[in-house]
């Protein structure tokens, strides 16, 4: 009888290591999903803000290009 009360224990103790082992899984996915989707809405926003800026600085009507350039050197400008 004790062998069998071993055995049984030992199968509940692998289901429930199965079962963490399972969550673990699905939370670590949902946490690289969520750093993904914090990194695009932050390059978003910032490409929003960017675009945002350089519009009002075209309708400030001042030298366009040299305002853009000095405040935003990570944009290209490319003149026609």
């Amino acid at each position: 009888m004790n062998k069998s009360k071993a055995g049984v224990f030992l199968m509940e103790l692998t289901i429930a290591l199965f079962f963490f082992t399972l969550a673990c899984a699905v939370c670590i996915q949902l946490f690289v999903q969520a750093h993904t989707l914090n990194k695009e809405a932050a390059a978003v926003s910032e490409a929003q803000t960017i675009c945002s800026s350089v519009a009002d600085e075209y309708l400030s009507g001042e030298t366009f290009c040299s305002l853009t350039v000095s405040k935003h050197k990570r944009l290209e400008v490319t003149e026609e």
